[in-house]
């Protein structure tokens, strides 16, 4: 009986060590696969640092909402020598905290200033260095409706201009990737310049790019400018821009409207045609959209010539709305598209600002000067 009852125990001993050995190595498993999942997040962008969106808030490193107000640099058809001393050199002088940085893809035949992965890098490090938030376009889908459209004809000459598809393909590319994720936490993407309709193309262009751009581990903010009327048409905008934001899972969107002949405020009178798009009616719309928005571009024509609002009151609505804007151009060789009137695209004093450009600088209320923040980390 005794040993009957020895042998009991000594069993129930080892059923015991048993279970605790089982349960141990689930903890410590469970434990582990925790520690790979968290990782896994971490790698994936999950844990977003820098400039980022958040909650539908583009925010800075210290996670204080960035507002975004500056302007369109051109490094493609400008002078460049000019250009690139302009964004060393002079347009943070104005106060502005963020530039567009206009460059060209592999399908832009007349330009060789922003064109190579090098180039496109060194004007993103130039950006930085001069305290701006840079936003890097490429140029090649402008006003472009197919999503392929291979970036060399049939004799192998450049076409000017190329689909989603091939634009995708060359931010995917070992250097350009390489750019973008080194300056993740400082760099907006914005994917490609006004290209597509307001349609499905356009819907389902950009799904396909934020996948591709995702799982190339590219956890950069991405901005998609609206489709239909070269980058003009909201409804595109309201119609597929939550659904593009929650495409993305990481929802680091900003959405970018574009501002010229397509737009009016309702002070303006016209007499021969009325341009579809009211800054009142359709801004706040834009306001109520999940993903943040920027005006991407707009100008300073006469009411007769391109720009059929009042800039000053669209800037006003859109600073009352949380929208940046980003002012085309710093230099574009007409009066209303330059911030300043220099020949070599200076900036010294208030001698050297266009009309546009004293209100962008030195108005009190939406002069960079005194509403442009600079982004923390810069």
């Amino acid at each position: 009986m005794e040993a009957t009852s020895n042998l009991q125990s000594a069993r129930i001993v080892k059923t015991f060590t048993l279970i605790i050995a089982i349960a141990l190595m689930s903890f410590f498993q469970a434990a582990c696969n925790g520690s790979v999942e968290e990782d896994a997040n971490e790698e994936n962008g999950e844990e977003l640092t820098g400039i980022r969106v958040e909650n539908g808030v583009l925010v800075d490193a210290d996670n204080i909402p960035f507002i975004p107000y500056g302007v369109n640099s051109i490094h493609v058809w400008r002078d460049g020598d000019h250009s690139v001393n302009a964004l060393r050199n002079e347009i943070n002088k104005t106060g502005a905290n963020t530039v567009r940085l206009v460059t060209a893809g592999k399908s832009w035949h007349w330009n060789n200033q922003s064109r190579t992965a090098s180039q496109k890098r060194q004007l993103v490090r130039d950006a930085i260095d001069a305290g701006l938030v840079p936003m890097l376009e490429m140029h090649d889908g402008t006003c472009v409706s197919e999503f392929d459209l291979p970036p060399f004809d049939e004799n192998g000459e450049p076409n000017n201009e190329m689909g989603l598809k091939q634009i995708v393909e060359e931010w995917l590319e070992p250097e350009n990737l390489q750019t973008l994720r080194t300056f993740e936490d400082k760099l907006l993407l914005n994917i490609a310049n006004e290209w597509g309709e307001h349609d499905e193309v356009f819907f389902e262009g950009y799904k396909y790019a934020i996948t591709e751009l995702r799982n190339a581990g590219i956890n950069n903010v991405l901005v998609i400018d609206a489709g239909g009327n070269c980058g003009q048409n909201p409804h595109s905008l309201l119609e597929y821009g939550d659904a593009l934001f929650e495409h993305d899972p990481l929802n680091n969107v900003v959405l970018s409207i574009h501002l010229y002949g397509f737009w009016r405020t309702d002070d303006q009178q016209f007499t021969d045609w009325t341009p579809p798009f009211s800054v009142e009616e359709i801004f706040p719309q834009l306001a109520e959209l999940k993903a943040p928005v920027i005006v991407g571009e707009y100008g300073w024509d006469p009411v007769d010539g391109h720009v059929n609002f009042d800039p000053v009151k669209m800037m006003q609505i859109s600073k009352d709305l949380g929208f940046g804007w980003y002012f085309w151009a710093w230099s574009d060789g007409e009066e209303y598209h330059n911030v300043v009137n220099t020949h070599d695209y200076t900036y010294n004093g208030p001698e050297d600002l266009t009309p546009a450009g004293q209100v962008l600088v030195n108005d009190p209320e939406l002069g960079f000067q005194n509403i442009a923040r600079q982004a923390a980390g810069f």
